[in-house]
């Protein structure tokens, strides 16, 4: 790549395997290799917008390193091999190929053409994975969102790992998400013995959107949270903003309300501004503010909870009762990393009924760029908050 930095490439091929997405037992280093290819050719086609750039990630082939012993393995595993002929094939098809991706992976079928019986490959995007732990070392600050004594897994913390999936798989474009959900709340209780692990899968469900699911490893059930990853349009929309009678809370008397149980570590918000039917408008600070490790962020979880309690505070002002964000309709990212400074947040609403109340969110950095907005975001009523009637509007 160095030496051909200055040249005016139109064709980058690289040859990687299903191991980098895959693994295989015994082949750790391998795989890292060839995922290291992969993420080469995700960057080169950002910078070499007019150059065709492809991963391709093989299957085992019917040739070469595969000698027969290795292949009869690969056969009593159920892995088909790749035919010489066949793969040829697919590896032109792929030199004339113009859907954008990066990275394909190709293993070996055997699919009859309905005349000659010929080989044809298995052609498919990379199915997203990864796993995340979760500890009191590197996640102590999640003890302090514990609603009912208990940590839970807040729903910022989710969409932080959504957005990383997004940016693995749309690393040049700002992170959409769509029908994010909480299905089943995780609770983890020994936090600071064992600590807990989660697996995150994505399946394409389209041509142009891919199903996420999160879980822990340790459950046989359903996913706990759900979302769908779109191609998103990088240009935010205009935010129309609602009008808002001003009514100052400053963080203390904002923590004492019964609808939050957010401790220091989640305490984000600065100041609330104004409370009205219409909506709401705070003053909110980023994780780096209240000493969330410094890991490598794709969002700001803790900006998002601090505008998720903005939502919580308007939903008890005006039905009276104390709620829980249990998803949105759509989720975007537009600026990546932690946030600087003083956000402000915004909530515009959408619906009041008497156990569900809809709204928009939309965080603003201080120079009025937005950061990320949440729209129809679902607020559950808790029926474990004896709250007092709801606030004159």
């Amino acid at each position: 790549m160095e030496a051909t930095a200055s040249d005016p490439l139109s064709l980058l091929c690289l040859f990687s395997s299903v191991a980098a997405r895959y693994g295989n037992s015994g082949q750790c280093d391998y795989a890292m290799a060839n995922e290291t290819l992969n993420q080469v050719a995700s960057a080169v086609r950002l910078r070499r917008q007019s150059c065709l750039v492809r991963s391709i990630g093989w299957g085992p082939w019917e040739a070469g390193m595969v000698t027969a012993p290795l292949a009869a393995h690969f056969r009593s595993l159920g892995v088909p091999l790749i035919p010489l002929e066949a793969g040829a094939r697919a590896f032109v098809k792929e030199l004339g190929a113009a859907d954008g991706a990066a990275q394909v992976l190709l293993t070996g079928g055997h699919m009859g053409d309905g005349g000659g019986g010929t080989d044809l490959l298995s052609h498919a995007r990379p199915r997203l994975f990864g796993e995340m732990s979760v500890d009191a070392r590197r996640h102590g600050y999640l003890a302090d969102h514990a609603p009912v004594g208990v940590p839970v897994l807040p729903l910022a913390v989710a969409l932080e790992w959504f957005a990383a999936a997004g940016r693995s798989r749309y690393p040049d474009r700002p992170t959409a998400l769509r029908d994010i959900r909480v299905l089943n709340r995780v609770e983890l209780p020994d936090l600071a013995a064992a600590g807990h692990r989660f697996a995150l899968e994505g399946s394409e469900s389209d041509h142009s959107s891919v199903a996420l699911e999160l879980r822990l490893t340790s459950s046989t059930g359903n996913a706990h949270y759900r979302a769908l990853l779109l191609p998103p349009d990088t240009t935010p929309p205009l935010w129309i903003a609602p009008a808002v009678v001003p009514e100052l809370l400053a963080d203390e008397a904002v923590y004492k309300n019964p609808v939050l149980f957010h401790g220091p570590r989640f305490q984000t918000l600065r100041r609330v501004e104004g409370l009205s039917r219409v909506g709401a408008e705070a003053q909110v600070v980023g994780l780096h503010a209240v000493d969330w490790p410094g890991e490598i962020w794709w969002t700001d979880p803790a900006a998002i909870d601090g505008a998720l309690q903005t939502a919580v505070l308007w939903a008890r002002h005006v039905t009276g009762w104390g709620t829980l964000p249990m998803g949105a309709d759509e989720c975007r990212i537009h600026r990546t990393g932690p946030a600087a400074g003083i956000m402000r947040c915004s909530v515009r609403a959408v619906a009041l009924a008497a156990d569900l109340t809809r709204c928009d969110v939309a965080l603003f950095d201080e120079d009025g760029g937005m950061r990320a907005e949440l729209l129809g975001v679902s607020l559950v009523r808790r029926p474990d908050v004896d709250c007092a009637a709801a606030d004159p509007a």
